[in-house]
C-alpha cells in the first residue's frame, strides 16, 4: 500500500500514526505532503519537547515531485488526512483516491464532516476519543514508539511520576490530593521546559504514572507511562480504547482520588513488577506506534461493504 499523508502543523495522534506507518510500510510508501516539519526538523535545543519532535530528522525522505500527476495517475492507494489538514490538498485529489480522516483533537463530542462542507467523503473516520464504534467510525487512541520505551525495573526511586504539560483542574486536584494526603510520596509535576530525554529519564525512575483527564478525555500519558515501565493509575474514561489495560491486573482505574492515593501507598515492589510486567507486554503487543499503525491498516483494508 502507498499512502499520501497530509500532516497538520502539530498533533500527537497524527505524529504517532505517521511514524508507525513509516515503520510498517517504509519511507518510500508513506509520502508526507506537505513535508511533515514537526517530525523531520532538527530536534529542539531549548529544552522543550513535543511527542515526537525531530523523530525523523535525517531519515530518508520520499519523492514529493509531480504530485498532481502521480495522484491522478493512480500511484497512491489511500489519502490519510487529519481533520486539521484535509483542506491542504486540492479537492480533486479526493475524487481520485479513497481518503480516511484522523481526528486527533480533544473534542470527544464533535466530529468534522468535511463532506458537508466541501463534498469530501471519507472511507473511514478514525477518532482519538471515540465513544462509539460503527461502520465508519473507529477508535484510534494514542500510541508510543518502542524506540523510546523503557521496561519495568526493580528499585525505582520515585513512587509516582506525573507529567502534565498543561496542569489544570482536575489534574491540579489529583496532584494536590497526593501532596496533602500522602506527604511521604514525592510527586513531581513536569512542564514544557523539561527536555524529551529528561522526561524519559524521569518516567523510567517512577513506579506509577498518573493519567488524568485534560481538556479532552484521553491523554498521551495513558500509553506513554506504560511504555516507560510504570503502572498506569488513571481516571476512568467514557471512551473506547482497543486492547484496554485491565483494572486490577494491569492498571488501576479510579473515580475517587483517595482510592488512587491508597493504591499507590499500599503498592509493594512485587506488586509493581507484577502489574507493570503485564501492562508492558500488552503495550508491546498493541500500543506501540507500529502496532497501532497495523491496527489502522487492518481497519482500512477490511471496511465492510
Amino acid at each position: 500500500m502507498k499512502i499520501l499523508f497530509a500532516p497538520p502543523q502539530q498533533g500527537y495522534t497524527e505524529e504517532m500514526l505517521f511514524y508507525g506507518l513509516v515503520e510498517v510500510l517504509g519511507h518510500d510508501n508513506v509520502v508526507d505532503y506537505p513535508r511533515y516539519e514537526t517530525l523531520r526538523a532538527a530536534p529542539p535545543s531549548d529544552g522543550s519537547f513535543g511527542a515526537l519532535c525531530g523523530m525523523l530528522f535525517g531519515a530518508p525522505e520520499p519523492d514529493r515531485s509531480n504530485m498532481r500527476q502521480r495522484v491522478m495517475g493512480g500511484e497512491f492507494d489511500l489519502i490519510v488526512v487529519s481533520n486539521r489538514s484535509w483542506h491542504m490538498l486540492p479537492l480533486h485529489y479526493y475524487d481520485a483516491v479513497p481518503a480516511v480522516f484522523v481526528d486527533g483533537e480533544d473534542h470527544a463530542d464533535r466530529m468534522l464532516r468535511a463532506e458537508a462542507e466541501q463534498g469530501v467523503k471519507a472511507k473511514l473516520y478514525f477518532k482519538r476519543e471515540a465513544y462509539v464504534v460503527d461502520r465508519y467510525i473507529r477508535p484510534h487512541p494514542f500510541s508510543y514508539p518502542e524506540l523510546y520505551a523503557t521496561p519495568p525495573s526493580l528499585g525505582r526511586p520515585r513512587p509516582v511520576g506525573a507529567i502534565f504539560t498543561l496542569p489544570h483542574y482536575p489534574r491540579d486536584r489529583v496532584i494536590e490530593a497526593f501532596e496533602h494526603h500522602m506527604p511521604n510520596v514525592a510527586i513531581v509535576a513536569g512542564h514544557q521546559a523539561m527536555s524529551h530525554k529528561g522526561y524519559r529519564m524521569f518516567m523510567s525512575q517512577s513506579r506509577v504514572g498518573l493519567d488524568v483527564r485534560g481538556f479532552g478525555y484521553g491523554c498521551l500519558r495513558r500509553v506513554e507511562v506504560v511504555g516507560h515501565g510504570c503502572v498506569l493509575c488513571a481516571q476512568r474514561l467514557p471512551i473506547v480504547m482497543p486492547h484496554e489495560f485491565e483494572h486490577g491486573s494491569e492498571c488501576f482505574f479510579f473515580e475517587d482520588i483517595r482510592d488512587a492515593v491508597v493504591f499507590v501507598d499500599n503498592m509493594t515492589e512485587d506488586q509493581y513488577m507484577d502489574m507493570a510486567g503485564r501492562s508492558w507486554e500488552k503495550y508491546l503487543a498493541y500500543h506501540t506506534t507500529k502496532a497501532r499503525a497495523e491496527q489502522f491498516l487492518n481497519d482500512v483494508e477490511n471496511v465492510p461493504s
